[in-house]
This record gives C-alpha cells, sequence and structure tokens, in this order.
C-alpha cells in the first residue's frame, strides 16, 4: 500500500477493505492472502498441509 506512514493506518485500510468486502466473504468461502513482503499466500483450502514453516498450521 502507498501512503501508509504506520501500523495504525495500517490497520485503519484493512479494516476499511475488510467492511467493504465482507459481504463477498461467507462461511465456507475459501479464502487465501498474500503475504506482501515475501510474496507467499495463506489459504483456507481443507487438507492442504504445507511442508515448509514454522508446522504450527492450524
Amino acid at each position: 500500500m502507498k501512503n501508509v506512514n504506520s501500523i495504525n493506518e495500517l490497520i485503519k485500510r484493512f479494516e476499511e477493505i475488510v467492511l467493504e468486502e465482507s459481504n463477498l466473504i461467507r462461511n465456507g468461502s475459501i479464502v487465501a492472502l498474500k503475504h506482501v513482503a515475501t510474496g507467499k499466500y495463506l489459504s483456507s483450502i481443507k487438507n492442504l498441509c504445507y511442508t515448509t514453516g514454522s508446522q504450527k498450521q492450524l
């Protein structure tokens, strides 16, 4: 994100986006989050187990 100068501003922007998009995500939806710094994804797909990382997947 451009023009984000503090963690509070980042959280505010995130909350605004989530509020706008919350009607699109429902129970049972498959979602993926992309980590900006690494470009890697987190996903809600059932039975998808990662073989790398901390091995602390829930």
